[in-house]
């Protein structure tokens, strides 16, 4: 069963989709190595949030966003129609990990992709004020 967004697209088609949502859209690269050479997708950004967390290593944010891109391969914004949990999508040169679940209907996918960003600490007294 397909998203109610793919359910959108598969009567109004992803073309007129992209062409409405042009200003806010992306082009990212989905990567698969070694399984497939890189894709560059046209991609709808959704809502970023950012939380923090913390374990062994110290305090980092999570960055997570939702994006959504054509499923045919032959699209004219690219596609992905069999998106792996393992592959990664490059955005301005930084990898972001894909989260599951993933949505993928006949003409649209969406995907949660996460990255972490490490928390740096100051120590008391470690910078004094000059003389």
């Amino acid at each position: 069963m397909g998203s109610q967004l793919d359910d959108i697209m598969a009567e109004v088609g992803v073309d007129v989709l992209f062409e409405h949502l042009a200003d806010s859209a992306i082009v990212v690269r989905y990567l698969d190595p070694p399984h497939a050479d890189p894709v560059e997708l046209t991609v709808i950004p959704g809502h970023e949030y950012t939380e923090e967390d913390e374990d062994e290593s110290g305090r980092k944010l999570i960055v997570t966003q939702e994006i959504s891109f054509s499923a045919d391969p032959d699209s004219q914004y690219g596609g992905v129609a069999h998106p792996k949990a393992s592959a990664k999508i490059e955005i301005d040169g930084v990898e972001w990990k894909i989260a599951l679940p993933m949505t993928v209907g006949a003409n649209m996918v969406t995907l949660t992709i996460r990255r972490s960003l490490r928390i740096e600490h100051g120590m008391a007294g470690y910078r004094r004020p000059a003389r």
